[in-house]
């Protein structure tokens, strides 16, 4: 519960309250609706806390517990997995810029569907050759190593990009939900292991430029004095990556629809929730629409990006409106 509390909120937690049994996850989700408890939620935990949970999105259908390999896509250990974890706890990012590149599979990462200037900076970082205090400090251009932004711990490639407090919660957004390793291990192969190996454009490139983004904010804190909130990361980076994004040759939605082989990334949980949506439907066709022809989808997908929960109740952004009328004129064309 600790190591959950502290991931999503980036902060450490206090304690639950006594006079609660809550040891697991599990105790804090209604077992008939699905979702959070609030009452449990809000009674548990401090405001700041119960709203950092509250705003997770839950899965429709419940599953047992059971364990995995986290650093694999299916859950099953192997022997290469393994070793590529005992590098990353073994070779610190100050030591390993040089010795690790060549496992880095450099052709996924530039053929990725994301700007040049960020797969640049990603390839950078895996090189271990970004201006962060840690490297400067060994280089005695400056003394003070310590992270700028949070100021907690040593500012190491790693520690900047994705295990800082300040920027923990951008990993754990919807988009990726990606849980943070507190230790400080090498980005490159961070990066190769939970993108790259996945083989995941889509993830990979979005990842891209969330880097980009985290890296320009923090220059901006640095140089500028100039904070950015976590939610502007996610939009610029959003921005940057949706227009890029392109529906691959082939028919991809429904292979993946009828695919029976073990996938635990996020994106094949909500196919999972979808196809226990259509279950409950005597018949329903699947067909692929174009972007163009869609934009409804797209700008909810988009706007999906930017914020953890949204509901519009009796009023709605005006710009919708204006999405489906240019649907419907297209789909009446």
């Amino acid at each position: 519960m600790k190591r959950f509390l502290e991931e999503i909120t980036g902060v450490p937690h206090s304690d639950i309250r006594k006079d609660q049994a809550i040891t697991h996850v599990c105790h804090l989700i209604d077992p008939v609706t699905c979702n959070w408890d609030r009452a449990v939620v809000y009674n548990c935990f401090s405001h700041f806390e119960a709203e950092h949970i509250i705003r997770i999105q839950l899965r429709r259908s419940i599953q047992e517990d059971k364990l995995i390999w986290k650093h694999a896509q299916d859950g099953i250990y192997t022997v290469k997995s393994g070793y590529a974890m005992a590098m990353e706890r073994s070779c610190p990012d100050s030591s390993s810029s040089t010795a690790n590149t060549h496992q880095i599979n450099w052709k996924r990462l530039w053929e990725g569907p994301s700007i040049p200037r960020s797969k640049e900076l990603v390839w950078r970082a895996c090189k271990g050759i970004l201006p962060v205090r840690a490297a400067l400090a060994r280089r005695r251009i400056i003394q003070d190593d310590l992270c700028p932004c949070c100021g907690l711990d040593v500012e190491s490639t790693y520690h900047a990009l994705v295990s800082c407090p300040e920027v923990r919660g951008v990993w754990f957004a919807p988009c990726l939900g990606l849980r943070v390793e507190d230790q400080d291990i090498d980005f490159g192969l961070w990066f190769q292991s939970t993108f790259l190996d996945v083989d995941d454009k889509i993830a990979s490139g979005l990842a891209c430029e969330l880097i980009w983004a985290i890296w320009a904010r923090r220059n901006s804190w640095v140089f500028n004095n100039c904070r950015q909130d976590i939610n502007h990361v996610l939009s610029y980076a959003a921005s940057i990556h949706c227009p890029l994004v392109k529906h691959p040759k082939g028919n991809p939605p429904a292979q993946a629809w009828n695919s029976t082989s073990p996938n635990l990334s996020y994106w094949n949980g909500v196919l999972q929730d979808c196809k226990i949506d259509a279950s409950h439907f005597e018949q329903y066709t699947l067909s692929y629409v174009n972007r163009n022809g869609n934009k409804v989808a797209h700008f909810l997908a988009s706007f999906a990006f930017i914020v953890n929960n949204f509901i519009w109740l009796d009023d709605f952004p005006q710009s919708l409106l204006d999405l489906i009328q240019a649907d419907v004129a297209i789909s009446l064309g």
